[in-house]
């Protein structure tokens, strides 16, 4: 009896993989036709070329270096969120991590001319800082503002010193108040409730919403409004099209997340980095030089 070679598990694991392949490249393309759409063809031929497009030895050799170079951290990104699955943990934010380690060790090597070794410990303290919990403190901040006067936070460690489980409770000028938790230990539904005199709202999903429901204060089981997002690929689309949409027009910042809002989130998380004594070697070394 003749086994079908698709229900073989290396053979669907490695279908999987040239599919993604395919989808990146075609996804790819439908970016560049937005861009340029003259040269989309010959772009993406030489995407697939990659060093093979030179005709010289020495040229092949350096940008197939190059392509070394940068598939390296995209490939430890993946282990990432394969280790964490196997372990029972999770992991949504590889991406995020790793922009926000490149942005801090790309300053560090440029402003303070550090050399690789601090610069890789710079960039996985940065890309790990808070993890999840970045989600929860910008959805706060979309909803209420960051006119902050009080907070309140505890927070359980791992054995390495980084935090495991945190809640963090904001309290505004205006009376209002933020209750937020976050934690690599276990899957949350990831819902987001915002409480009001008149009712309250759900959001699904603070890192990603799908749906946003109104309830009104006299009828709690059943959604006076419900509000759907459009469908999406992935949501990182959006941030395709408003990065289009702002070199079109020459802005060097999105309006959506301008980047003094950014940097208010980065306060507010070493703010809490600080109140749990949660210190990177390297911020170490650089006080003890201070001091």
């Amino acid at each position: 009896m003749k086994k079908n070679l698709l229900k073989n598990s290396t053979v669907q694991t490695l279908v999987a993989s040239l599919l993604c392949i395919v989808l990146g490249l075609f996804l790819g393309y439908l970016v560049l036709l937005l861009i340029n759409p003259d040269g989309a063809g010959d772009a993406i031929l030489t995407v697939i070329k990659n060093f093979w497009t030179y005709n010289r030895k020495a040229s092949q050799i350096k940008y197939l270096g190059n392509t070394l170079v940068k598939t390296a951290p995209l490939l430890m990104c993946a282990l990432s969120i394969l280790f964490s699955y196997k372990v029972g943990l999770f992991n949504i934010g590889a991406a995020g991590q790793y922009c926000a380690g490149v942005a801090l060790s790309l300053y560090a090597a440029l402003a303070w001319g550090w050399s690789w070794l601090p610069c890789v410990l710079l960039a996985m303290a940065g890309g790990a800082l808070l993890d999840v919990g970045v989600y929860p403190l910008n959805f706060a901040s979309m909803v209420f503002g960051n006119d902050i006067v009080r907070v309140e936070s505890s927070v359980q460690k791992l054995g390495t010193g980084v935090d495991r489980t945190e809640n963090i409770t904001y309290f505004y000028r205006d009376g209002k108040m933020a209750q937020l938790m976050a934690s690599v230990a276990f899957n949350s539904d990831r819902r987001g409730i915002v409480y009001g005199t008149k009712g309250f709202l759900t959001v699904d999903n603070v890192n990603n919403p799908h749906e946003i429901a109104l309830y009104d204060k006299n009828q709690r089981e059943t959604p006076r409004e419900v509000r759907t997002v459009p469908a999406q690929i992935t949501g990182y689309e959006y941030e395709v099209e408003a990065c289009l949409r702002d070199i079109a027009a020459g802005r060097l910042e999105p309006a959506e997340m301008p980047h003094a809002e950014t940097l208010e989130i980065m306060r507010q998380m070493d703010a809490l980095r600080a109140a749990w004594q949660i210190r990177y070697p390297f911020e170490k070394s650089i006080i003890a030089r201070e001091e």
